[in-house]
């Protein structure tokens, strides 16, 4: 695509808007209402977003929470196979014990930032 030259944009613009008042009126008052609801509406969803973001994150924390200390109370098979079936039906939670695995140290970035940002 190829932009105009600087000479050309006054003439340019000219010939698009609007020439009778009706339409410039129009375009004054449509025009900064368009503007003001696309923002709000951008703010509006933006904080959504981290809100929700932000409370499923620490719901899954508590959930990893509390199979850890239950695990922690009592560190016995039978006690994990109960933990991981409460775990399963209530929550849907897969926990499993992989005895010598170290959790990886690298950094996981996601597609979305803001997953990331709340989980750290």
């Amino acid at each position: 695509m190829r932009l105009l030259p600087a000479s050309l944009w006054p003439r340019f613009l000219k010939r698009r808007l609007p020439t009778s008042l009706w339409g410039r009126s129009l375009l004054i008052i449509v025009l900064p209402v368009l503007v003001m609801q696309v923002a709000v509406t951008w703010a509006f969803f933006d904080m959504h977003w981290q809100t929700v973001t932000a409370r499923l994150s620490d719901g899954l924390a508590g959930d990893i929470a509390w199979a850890a200390e239950s695990w922690r109370d009592d560190p016995t098979p039978e006690n994990m196979a109960v933990i991981s079936e409460r775990a399963e039906r209530s929550m849907s939670l897969s926990v499993q014990l992989r005895e010598g695995d170290v959790l990886p140290d690298e950094d996981r970035r996601g597609p979305i930032g803001v997953v990331d940002r709340t989980l750290e």
